[in-house]
């Protein structure tokens, strides 16, 4: 995904600029918000988020879009839970 490569080269200059000032890069916090729309399948926004995660990413934002859901929500919260295991 596009994403996913333009946040890994971004990854890769912050890495090179702490190193060149002797900064630990374990320190920042990078972070991204991603959406997610009603029709969208809970699997593909699980991979998205894994993906990101994979190129330095440490905390994926997830905003959701109406019509909100509660079974929506539990299927996200499950497709969520088997990246992080």
């Amino acid at each position: 995904m596009q994403h996913q490569r333009y946040l890994a080269k971004k990854n890769e200059i912050l890495l090179a600029h702490c190193e060149a000032v002797g900064r630990d890069s374990s320190l920042i916090m990078r972070s991204v918000q991603i959406e997610s729309t009603a029709d969208q399948d809970p699997a593909e926004v699980a991979e998205n988020a894994a993906a990101l995660f994979e190129v330095g990413v440490d905390q994926v934002i997830l905003t959701l879009r109406a019509p909100y859901r509660a079974e929506r929500v539990a299927a996200l919260a499950k497709s969520l839970e088997a990246i992080g295991s």
